[in-house]
């Protein structure tokens, strides 16, 4: 404002200058007395101005020096503007669609004042890098958007830094409950009205049922419907095994000498599941309140693994 207002003050300036310059005075002279101090005046402070209005001009920020290039256009008599249009015209030529500022600008894309609409807009227009970005699709909100896997453009949900407690390597003491992806982003997911899935984790999973009760339960979503999964593994007869596959988004079952795979929802032996995505576990080897047996109390038979440092849930 303070740029638009001394340019105006100034053509106001030269205006008065060259209309007090050019006109014959026919009054009292008595009463114009000090006019030429005054002219002087005028005269330094519009040499000043265009000074300021020339530093100006050498700013490297794109959006004042189109201002400028606008205003000159606008101030400049009609049969002169040629020269100023066409500056005009190369400036705006030279500005990419996304470089600006406002709702479409690569500086500001992804802030609490301008969203953008996905992830993938923020990767696809302006490669952001991965990090926290505020979004606004069937929803507003903040969100963490991976970049560097998978192509990049994914809204990124569950747990990462996870090392030093998802060290859990064929443990059949220790009971625990994990929370993979809450409930609050579950509904997030949902809502925003994802219709494409990656896992991305580095978390190895077993659990055992070896002629014995194991009461552990894992909590999924099938993919890419989201449809809510429970399954316990139960009364396993020898060696029933489950476990994650290489991608991270099946289940494999081994059955030893039983045939307890491929019933209440445990895959067929050496069939990979469905794709699905872990929301939360729970391990209870020794959870007799929870029907926890073994055979001669050989807790290992109920044993299990998760040990790994992330496991990522991302989306479309």
């Amino acid at each position: 404002m303070r740029i638009l207002s001394s340019i105006i003050v100034m053509a106001t300036i030269s205006v008065a200058i060259t209309t007090a310059q050019e006109t014959t005075c026919t009054c009292d002279p008595a009463q114009y007395e000090g006019m030429e101090n005054r002219i002087t005046t005028l005269e330094n402070l519009t040499a000043s101005l265009q000074h300021s209005l020339s530093k100006l001009k050498q700013d490297s920020n794109k959006m004042k020096k189109l201002t400028v290039a606008s205003l000159n256009v606008a101030l400049t008599p009609e049969e002169d503007q040629c020269e100023q249009t066409q500056e005009l015209v190369n400036m705006i030529g030279g500005l990419s669609f996304y470089s600006g500022l406002g709702p479409n600008s690569c500086e500001l894309m992804g802030s609490a004042l301008y969203p953008a609409s996905a992830c993938s807009q923020l990767h696809e227009a302006c490669r952001k890098p991965s990090g926290t970005y505020f979004i606004r699709s069937f929803v507003y909100t903040e969100v963490y958007c991976e970049m560097d896997v998978f192509d990049g453009g994914w809204t990124r949900f569950g747990r990462g830094g996870m090392a030093s407690v998802w060290d859990f390597v064929d443990e059949d003491e220790r009971e625990v409950a994990l929370t993979i992806i809450n409930r609050l982003d579950v509904k997030l997911i949902q809502d925003l009205r994802f219709n494409t899935f990656r896992v991305f984790t580095n978390v190895t999973f077993r659990m055992v049922a070896d002629n014995s009760f194991n009461p552990s339960t894992l909590e999924m979503r099938s993919l890419p419907w989201l449809e809510e999964v429970s399954l316990t593994i139960g009364n396993g007869g020898d060696k029933t095994r489950l476990e994650l596959t290489e991608e991270g988004d099946r289940l494999t079952c081994f059955a030893g000498g039983s045939t307890r795979c491929g019933h209440s929802g445990l895959p067929r032996t050496d069939e990979p599941s469905g794709r699905v995505a872990f929301t939360s576990v729970y391990f209870g080897p020794r959870a007799v309140d929870r029907g926890a047996t073994a055979h001669q109390s050989q807790w290992q038979r109920n044993r299990y693994t998760w040990s790994g440092s992330f496991y990522y849930l991302l989306a479309k």
